[in-house]
């Protein structure tokens, strides 16, 4: 399973799309753990979660780091 796919759809967002999301392309989940490690965040195998041991700033970190980890696939040329 690619990270992104096979979650529950939230019941509390409109949903228009016929298809479901493709996730993250297989080529890119090592690169994407990696470069998200980087920055502190240790993704499990391909997918990961949140519980009530994480803090609002944990939680800001992640979102932090997977926009950093983002911007070095870019420049590394992984991703456009």
């Amino acid at each position: 399973m690619n990270l992104g796919t096979g979650s529950a759809r939230p019941i509390d967002v409109e949903w228009d799309v016929a298809t479901e999301p493709a996730g993250v392309a297989p080529s890119l989940l090592a690169p994407l753990k990696w470069a998200l490690f980087n920055h502190g965040v240790d993704l499990m195998n391909t997918g990961g979660m949140t519980s009530s041991a994480h803090s609002d700033e944990d939680i800001d970190a992640t979102i932090a780091a997977f926009s950093a980890a983002i911007e070095d696939l870019r420049a590394e040329g992984f991703l456009n």
